[in-house]
């Protein structure tokens, strides 16, 4: 383990079963189990009136709790949680990310914010996830036939063309009203959404950064497009072009000739 986070794994607190240290950590509520609804926090709630998260005896609050938050774009955003430490105070003195996968596992996870490298390292190394392209930040088995027919009858597949609705109405969204790329990544935003419908979830994207590549994805088809509307349109051009020239030095000619001959008899 770097320095630059640390972790409690399973192993090493079955094997200290005397340790009161580990037995009470043990017991320990996990960060989701902390983690009331946010709805029910007082309007503009100062970070007194937030509930603090205990992780090793040290206080933090959810840095997605905070109204001065920094904007994150890395997809490891979409499998942690950030965490800002506290001091006795209520006074900032770091921000952590805590691996949600290990949190589920009831393992603490933290890692430090200034980078994401670690963090990186971790869901690649013990979760086998990867940022494999801009559509997802997880590297998902494949479904069986069985699982997915029990998806279709829970209705739970998505057609293709209401996901590239979905997505272009969003871009349209984004860009007309100039909306930040990590707006995808509020808790707010995603739990107004899916309060209207859960197949929501599906269809958004968790991170700014797959917004940025979805966004990048269309310009560059649009781009595509025109190159090719402007290559027709010299195409159909072109032969009307050379029917013009054909016929402009068949004009031409016999006058050129006709006209060198009265010169020749003029002399």
């Amino acid at each position: 383990m770097t320095n630059s986070g640390f972790s409690t794994p399973e192993a090493s607190r079955a094997a200290t079963p005397a340790s009161s240290v580990f037995s009470s950590f043990r017991r320990a509520q996990s960060i989701a189990e902390q983690s009331p609804d946010p709805a029910s926090f007082p309007i503009n709630a100062d970070i007194r009136e937030l509930p603090p998260i205990l992780v090793q005896n040290k206080r933090y609050i959810k840095e997605d709790w905070l109204h001065k938050k920094r904007k994150r774009r890395s997809w490891v955003g979409g499998h942690g949680t950030y965490l800002v430490e506290i001091n006795s105070d209520f006074e900032p003195q770091g921000t952590w990310w805590a691996c949600d996968l290990c949190d589920k596992k009831r393992t603490t996870c933290l890692y430090k914010a200034d980078s994401t490298n670690a963090a990186d390292g971790h869901l690649k190394g013990e979760h086998s996830l990867d940022d494999i392209d801009g559509d997802e930040q997880t590297k998902r088995p494949r479904l069986s036939v069985l699982q997915l027919q029990r998806k279709a009858a829970a209705g739970t597949l998505i057609s293709r063309d209401r996901t590239a609705s979905f997505k272009a109405l969003l871009l349209q969204w984004i860009v007309d009203q100039n909306i930040p790329l990590s707006a995808v990544e509020s808790d707010f935003f995603r739990n107004l959404l899916t309060l209207l419908s859960k197949d929501v979830d599906v269809f958004l994207p968790t991170s700014g950064d797959t917004v940025h590549n979805w966004l990048m994805a269309a310009f560059d088809a649009r781009k595509q497009d025109i190159t090719c509307d402007v290559s027709r349109m010299r195409a159909c051009f072109q032969p009307h072009q050379a029917h013009y020239h054909q016929s402009k030095e068949s004009d031409d000619g016999p006058h050129h000739g006709s006209y060198t001959m009265h010169e020749k008899l003029a002399r």
